[in-house]
C-alpha cells in the first residue's frame, strides 16, 4: 500500500508538470497544489511509523486523493476557461505541413468543383461525471468523449442533399482512432484511391450554405496524452483538417 500511495504521488507530480507554462496564474496554483500535497505526503509517512494511528492515517490517504482531484479538476477548468492551449493547438497544427498544403489546394478549387469544404475545425474533449453528465476537460486519463464541430463552407455548384461524412481521428501515435464495433471503418479515398481508416461517420443535411455540424467519437479504453489530428473526409474527399491536444 505504501509503494503504491508513492506511485500515486509521483504520478499526481508528473500530472501537474504536464500544465507547466501555460500562464502565470496557472503556475501560481501549481505551486500552491505541490506545496499543499507535498504537506499531507509528509504527514502520512509521519503517520505509517505510528501502527496506532492507523485509523488517521486512512483519513489523511483519502483526504489526500481527494485533494488531488480538486486540484486537477481546477487546473482542467482553468484551461478549459482561457483556452490556454489554443496556442499549442494552432502551432501543430501549422505543422501539418502535408494535409495543410491539400486543404489549401482544395480551396483553391472548390469554386470550380463541388467537393465540400470543412472550415473552423474545433475538438472538444469531455469526461463523464458520476451522474453521467458530460463536462469539458484536457486531461487524457479523464476524457470519455471527443467531439468534433466544423463549418461546412458555402459552394454553389455542389447539389445540396444528403452527404455522408468520414471523421478520422489521428492519435499521437500515428494510429486512428476506432472500433469497428463501434462504428468505425475503411472508406475508400476519391483523391488518390487508396483505402483510408475512419473513426466515425456520419449523414448531414447540406443544403448549400455555410452551416455548424458536429460528429463525437465515443471509446472505452483510455485516451493517450499528446497531439491528436482531426481529418474530415466528405463523400470520400478530403475537406479539411484540424487538430487538439490532451495532457
Amino acid at each position: 500500500e505504501s509503494s503504491t500511495l508513492n506511485s500515486e504521488l509521483d504520478e499526481t507530480y508528473d500530472e501537474l508538470d504536464e500544465f507547466k507554462g501555460l500562464s502565470e496564474g496557472l503556475d501560481s496554483l501549481l505551486a500552491e497544489a505541490k506545496q499543499e500535497i507535498g504537506a499531507k505526503k509528509v504527514l502520512i509517512n509521519k503517520l505509517k511509523k505510528d501502527s496506532k494511528k492507523k485509523k488517521q492515517l486512512e483519513k489523511e490517504v483519502a483526504a489526500l486523493k481527494t485533494l488531488k482531484e480538486n486540484y486537477l479538476n481546477k487546473i482542467d477548468s482553468l484551461v478549459q476557461t482561457n483556452n490556454l492551449l489554443e496556442e499549442q493547438v494552432v502551432a501543430y497544427q501549422k505543422g501539418i505541413t502535408k494535409l495543410m498544403d491539400k486543404n489549401l489546394e482544395l480551396e483553391q478549387t472548390v469554386e470550380r468543383g463541388s467537393i465540400l469544404t470543412a472550415g473552423n475545425i474545433t475538438a472538444i474533449s469531455y469526461r463523464q461525471k458520476g451522474s453521467g453528465k458530460y463536462v469539458g476537460t484536457v486531461r487524457a486519463s479523464k476524457t470519455k468523449k471527443v467531439e468534433v464541430c466544423f463549418d461546412v463552407l458555402e459552394n454553389k455548384i455542389a447539389k445540396p442533399g444528403e452527404k455522408k461524412i468520414f471523421l478520422k481521428i489521428v492519435g499521437p501515435d500515428g494510429v486512428t482512432l476506432g472500433t469497428d464495433a463501434l462504428g468505425s471503418g475503411i472508406f475508400m479515398s476519391r483523391d488518390d484511391d487508396t483505402e483510408n481508416r475512419y473513426t466515425t461517420t456520419g449523414i448531414i443535411a447540406y443544403d448549400g450554405q455555410k452551416k455548424n455540424y458536429c460528429l463525437s467519437w465515443e471509446q472505452a479504453n483510455a485516451f493517450n496524452s499528446g497531439n491528436y489530428q482531426v481529418e474530415i473526409y466528405s463523400e470520400g474527399y478530403f475537406s479539411g483538417v484540424g487538430a487538439f491536444i490532451l495532457k
